[in-house]
């Protein structure tokens, strides 16, 4: 098994702020970055809290930091927000229902919620990664790599899999791209 990064993006716990009066909106990005992966154990039972990260919404400032917040890892899932970017910027993405795509035979179907037509909300609530190669496919490997230097998004690096020329479909899939929890946030702030 490849170590899978996760991150959840929530409110904030109650910290000194509210004490002064300050809502937790006001002062707090409402995204806690919480980067984990599980480790390469076949039955996935392991899972290490990489990073957290808290920042200020106005400011970017780090309320909260624990572990290695500059340790880069695969995006994985996390890219489906910039693939999203990149989709809706193109037109390529219409609107959340549009376009529908069909599954075909030979597409990633690990989850059953994966092996039928999907739009931009159900690849985004599912995280359906055939569609995220379906999408980059579509844009193409000049443009996907003009976003990707534009976002200035972690190594930038969209070779893929080594050997495999399989950048389009596969570089923030636990290969070639990387990205900090650290850049993940600022990215997430612009």
């Amino acid at each position: 098994s490849i170590p899978y990064p996760t991150w959840t993006i929530g409110p904030p716990k109650r910290y000194e702020s509210e004490a002064n009066g300050e809502g937790p909106m006001k002062k707090l990005l409402a995204a806690v970055c919480t980067f984990m992966f599980c480790s390469a154990m076949p039955s996935w039972a392991e899972t290490k809290i990489i990073c957290t990260l808290v920042v200020s919404a106005e400011t970017g400032k780090s309320l909260l930091e624990d572990g290695d917040c500059d340790r880069r890892m695969s995006p994985a899932s996390t890219f489906k927000v910039a693939i999203s970017l990149m989709g809706f910027d193109s037109g390529i993405l219409e609107t959340p229902e549009k376009p529908i795509l069909p599954f075909k035979e030979g597409y990633m179907d690990a989850r059953p919620e994966w092996r039928h037509s999907q739009t931009p909300a159900s690849w985004m609530r599912d995280s359906v990664i055939w569609y995220s190669q379906q999408t980059n496919l579509h844009l193409g490997m000049e443009k996907y790599t003009a976003y990707v230097k534009a976002f200035d998004y972690g190594n930038k690096d969209l070779s893929g899999e080594p050997g495999r020329n399989n950048g389009l479909t596969h570089a923030w899939l636990s290969a070639s791209l990387q990205i900090s929890p650290r850049e993940q946030v600022a990215f997430i702030r612009k």
